[in-house]
């Protein structure tokens, strides 16, 4: 029995679809989704929401400011992104925990925990972050972040 879906960067009509019916079904059922990136943008898009064009997101670093009492999200991340998402983007049944420094939505998660999406590259760091091997593994044992 699948337990746990990660989403990543892909593009095209093909991985969506795939995408929009995995992640129905997934929610359907309780299954604990992650975005990473291209995946955090595809989820919000499924559930309503949209995106916009950022600036000097692409092959660079910038700070994290956290919305939540976490320290998770007290660094700096990578960004390999020309599309985010504003505050009027985000889908309704989402809720930002983390921003960049103009203000576009850097993680979010879901009102039951089951949802969570994070707009760097945890994966592209060496060595790995210890914030994101925490942040993952709370999420994926639904702990408070």
């Amino acid at each position: 029995m699948i337990k746990k879906i990660l989403f990543i960067s892909n593009h095209g009509s093909f991985f969506f679809s795939h995408r929009y019916n995995i992640f129905k079904e997934a929610k359907k059922r309780n299954i604990s989704i992650l975005g990473i990136c291209r995946g955090m943008q595809i989820i919000n898009v499924i559930l309503g929401g949209g995106l916009s064009k950022v600036a000097n997101h692409v092959a660079t670093k910038h700070n994290l400011n956290s919305l939540i009492h976490s320290e998770a999200f007290e660094k700096k991340v990578n960004s390999y992104h020309k599309w985010g998402i504003s505050n009027n983007d985000l889908a309704s049944e989402l809720n930002p925990i983390a921003v960049d420094e103009q203000g576009n939505i850097e993680a979010f998660i879901n009102s039951t925990k089951s949802i969570l999406g994070i707009m760097w590259h945890p994966e592209r760091e060496q060595p790995y972050s210890q914030k994101d091997i925490n942040l993952i593994k709370k999420f994926l044992c639904k702990q408070e972040l």
